[in-house]
């Protein structure tokens, strides 16, 4: 067999593994984010938002950002106070956005931007309600990551 052939058939026996990757990749995800990875849950839902490796869809990217969010990933977070503030795959509301957006604040510094923007939306009774779902989220989820 001659070097050329050789190093063809090499080159193709390395790459084979690499076709289906991005399914592989996404089905591996998948897994992780089902069993409860916040990272995971997050990285799924920016795959969705983005249609990259799975069908694009801002309803099931919000529904995986508040699985992350839900166990303190303060990204997240951000992501899902965005969805709220645009009704991305979510019905919009202001006083949710502001209330995700605060949380996240504890680690984020552009989440304080995003809240100070969106409590310029709010009513002053809005913003008593978002202050308060916001301490509501705090003490049911923290921010662990």
């Amino acid at each position: 067999m001659s070097k050329c052939l050789t190093l063809g058939i090499c080159l193709v026996m390395a790459l084979l593994p690499l076709s289906g990757c991005g399914k592989s990749e996404i089905t591996l995800r998948k897994e992780a984010a089902e069993a409860g990875d916040a990272d995971s849950q997050f990285s799924l839902g920016v795959s969705y938002a983005n249609g990259e490796g799975v069908r694009q869809d801002d309803a099931e990217a919000a529904r995986w950002y508040r699985l992350a969010a839900e166990q303190g990933h303060a990204d997240s977070m951000v992501m899902l106070g965005m969805a709220y503030e645009t009704g991305t795959g979510i019905a919009q509301d202001n006083v949710e956005a502001y209330a995700w957006f605060d949380v996240a604040a504890i680690s984020i510094q552009n989440a304080e931007l995003r809240r100070d923007r969106v409590s310029t939306l709010l009513s002053g009774s809005q913003l008593e309600m978002g202050q308060q779902r916001a301490s509501d989220l705090l003490a049911k989820y923290g921010n662990q990551k």
